[in-house]
């Protein structure tokens, strides 16, 4: 469990895990991001090590790293306990962000990500944004051509006629 006023977490046995270090890590997207680690070096004798560790023998005890996001996802994981946020946000999954995620991953190239526009300004963004669910839609239609071209292949020739 995380203090925030304190800048520590909680272990299961009560035991505290303070900040050790800072490290500068480049996210997959190329992104800068800084990641804190937090240590507990009095894990030697605990019995709840096995709950708590991956490795019982590890000389340098639990230890549990955040990102900058970190409070962001804790907000989310609180929203996400009610029954009513689950619902919705399983409707929405699948009708927006499983393109959304297709899109971003597909134009995920040097010069065409949807990661990181190459644009500034509001107009230039919305114009580069707006040509992505066009190309998305036409890939998709080449996708369900192709699958219909191999079915149709794959019947033999008395049967098409």
């Amino acid at each position: 469990m995380y203090d925030e006023e304190a800048d520590c977490y909680d272990c299961p046995a009560g035991q505290r895990l303070t900040h050790r270090t800072t490290e500068n890590t480049t996210l997959r997207g190329g992104m800068p991001a800084q990641r804190k680690i937090y240590t507990c070096d009095r894990c030697a004798d605990c019995p709840l090590a096995a709950r708590c560790r991956r490795n019982r023998k590890a000389k340098r005890g639990r230890e549990v790293m955040h990102d900058e996001q970190e409070s962001a996802r804790r907000r989310h994981r609180m929203r996400m306990k009610n029954d009513e946020a689950q619902t919705a946000y399983w409707r929405r999954q699948h009708i927006s962000e499983t393109p959304l995620a297709v899109m971003k991953a597909m134009f995920d190239m040097r010069r065409l990500s949807l990661r990181r526009l190459s644009l500034r300004g509001i107009e230039r963004v919305g114009q580069q944004w707006r040509g992505a669910p066009p190309v998305f839609n036409l890939k998709k239609s080449m996708n369900v051509w192709a699958e219909l071209r191999c079915k149709t292949s794959e019947t033999p020739i008395s049967a098409r006629n």
